[in-house]
């Protein structure tokens, strides 16, 4: 039987489905042929299956490394290599059944099963069925290389394919293997981590790890482990100024005598050219009972060295939602209070549902709303009344944690002394380059309101030092707004956010996948979360984004640097991408832009 076709591709690897796909919506009669399992390499025995596996293996290899981070196994750690099977080939089948599903439901294409055989330059066999075509596409991959090697036809030997089919583990293949630095990014992603790999080892059944006991959190030796790396860190710095030729490291507090003049300790400094670099510290809100009660603020809480039985939460937005999620995973049961209707309220409505949705899942408890907010003493804690009028109206924990937000280091400055001006909430007001109202006086950091993170603060050097070293015109304004907010999955966030968007009356598109879709996520079995960038409709531009999921808070760089570049959307969407890795489907995301409501 001969069948007539206007393209016929051969092969279902990465290539053969999407063009078949695109050829049939064009209206294109297309066959696409596949002799045994449709996805070709990448789906079945290479990418997905090996990066399915490679989780299983880190998984097992954090859980034997358990200790480094202070979180203590009873047993040995066991690899149940029938289970890593198992979840490898349902991953698999679930990207086979997706590729075949969506080359089934195209119009204008059929899919066929069989070897093919060309018997001339427009025509091809397939089983017992010859089919003639204009256009022909060869997409059949390769597979592993069997070497001429002596000896290798009498023993049995594996390859990558057959790899996929091995359900134990061969005996020769068993390896056993500032606030940023003192109390702010370092110390609270080093707990994080630590967290992580409790939260892993948890879940190693899931990857087919297996424990012979529980999964104990020696906090101790957490805070120890957290302690090093800062250590290490402060260590660092100071090493480095004091080698640093013209360079005097003095300690002690600084305070204003004049525009030109400041005090520390018992001494006078002088200077044409002073910067402002002091930070700032957890804002300690006017609660009522606060003075009554212990109370923690993320300074503070680097020195605990014990597992809080419950702890309590006031603010749900970034520093508040990292302890929650670290500590809920350390062991602790943990209640976040917020008095706004969501959480994280700076972001859009769906990135709060989301973040909401993932942290409970992990059995965090959130009380929203709590706007008559007071605390007090109870035999069992520390209490706080919540509500005047919704149930429940008081909820008692162990231990609570302020995360309220920040305050700049301003009020002992002697700031009115030099004549610098500061805005209600006392951070410095500054320029476009930093400067201050005082000549020759910049502020850098956390003290301008400016950014509230490390690397706006890094950046804030950047701009003055190009300015007045290297003569180069920088400015604050130039830069996009960037952050991260470091649960797990993280969220990673670039420029607008859609209700910004929204309000500044531009016409825009937008494109949204869910992490689900993603082959990273899902051979990690952490599906969480999805991904979104606008697009600015007229420029082409893309013009904010926001990617929560694994890697989220990496794979936001491929954006924001096309955002700096200010190339058009086109530009990522055409850039070839290493798979198998998050950013890959960032240009899949921007091929499916609709206009933003």
């Amino acid at each position: 039987m001969t069948q007539q076709f206007e393209a016929i591709v051969i092969g279902t690897g990465q290539a053969g489905p999407p063009l078949a796909v695109r050829l049939g919506n064009a209206g294109r009669k297309t066959a696409i042929i596949e002799r045994k399992l449709v996805g070709g390499t990448c789906v079945n025995n290479g990418c997905i299956p090996t990066k399915t596996l490679i989780a299983s293996a880190r998984t097992a290899h954090l859980a034997r490394r358990g200790a480094d981070y202070g979180v203590m196994l009873d047993g040995p750690v066991r690899v149940d290599m029938p289970r890593v099977k198992a979840r490898k080939d349902a991953i698999v089948r679930q990207s086979n059944q997706g590729v075949t599903d969506w080359l089934k439901r195209t119009p204008n294409v059929t899919l066929i099963h069989g070897h093919a055989r060309f018997e001339g330059p427009r025509t091809v066999r397939v089983n017992d069925d010859v089919l003639e075509a204009e256009q022909i596409f060869i997409n059949v991959g390769g597979h592993a290389t069997v070497p001429d090697m002596p000896g290798l036809a009498s023993v049995p030997y594996l390859t990558n394919s057959t790899m996929m089919d091995v359900d134990f583990l061969p005996e020769h293949l068993k390896l056993v293997g500032g606030t940023c630095v003192n109390n702010g990014c370092i110390p609270t992603k080093t707990l994080i981590a630590s967290a992580r790999t409790a939260h892993l080892a948890r879940r190693g059944a899931d990857y087919g790890v297996m424990l012979d006991g529980p999964v104990r959190v020696d906090m101790p030796r957490v805070k120890a482990r957290k302690d090093a790396i800062v250590r290490q860190s402060n260590q660092g710095v100071t090493d480095w100024l004091k080698r640093t030729p013209n360079v005097t490291l003095i300690h002690g507090h600084a305070r204003f005598e004049g525009p030109r003049t400041v005090r520390v300790n018992d001494d006078v400094l002088e200077a044409e050219q002073i910067f402002i670099n002091v930070g700032g510290h957890a804002t300690v809100p006017d609660m009522p009972g606060l003075a009554s009660v212990p109370y923690l603020t993320n300074s503070t809480m680097m020195d605990v060295d014990f597992l809080p039985e419950h702890l309590l939460i006031v603010g749900g937005s970034y520093v508040g939602l990292e302890f929650a999620q670290m500590y809920q995973r350390f062991g602790s049961r943990v209640t976040v209070i917020e008095m706004g209707a969501r959480l994280v309220g700076r972001e859009d409505e769906d990135v709060s549902a989301a973040v909401q949705s993932i942290l409970e899942a992990e059995g965090i408890a959130f009380r929203l709303n709590a706007t008559c907010l007071d605390v007090e003493k109870d035999e069992a804690g520390i209490a706080a009344n919540v509500s005047c009028e919704e149930e429940p109206r008081r909820i008692v924990g162990s231990h609570v944690l302020l995360a309220v937000g920040r305050v700049p280091n301003t009020r002992d400055l002697g700031l009115e002394q030099a004549g610098v001006k500061t805005d209600a909430r006392g951070f410095i007001t500054v320029n476009d380059d930093l400067s201050t109202n005082v000549p020759g006086i910049w502020a850098l950091g956390d003290v301008n309101g400016r950014g509230a993170f490390t690397h706006t603060s890094y950046n804030d050097y950047e701009i003055v030092a190009a300015n007045l070293l290297d003569k180069d015109r920088r400015r604050v304004t130039d830069r996009i707004p960037a952050y991260a907010l470091f649960i797990d999955p993280p969220l990673g966030r670039a420029g607008m956010t859609a209700r910004e968007v929204r309000a500044s009356g531009r016409k825009a598109l937008v494109g949204t996948m869910q992490m689900a879709r993603v082959g990273r996520a899902r051979e990690r079995g952490e599906t969480q979360g999805f991904m979104q960038v606008l697009v600015d409709a007229e420029t082409k531009r893309i013009v904010g984004a926001a990617l929560l999921g694994t890697e989220g808070d990496e794979a936001i760089h491929c954006l924001l640097d096309v955002m700096a570049a200010g190339a058009p959307y086109t530009l990522l969407q055409r850039t070839m991408h290493i798979h198998p890795t998050v950013s890959e489907l960032i240009p899949t995301l921007l091929g499916d832009l609709k206009p933003l409501i």
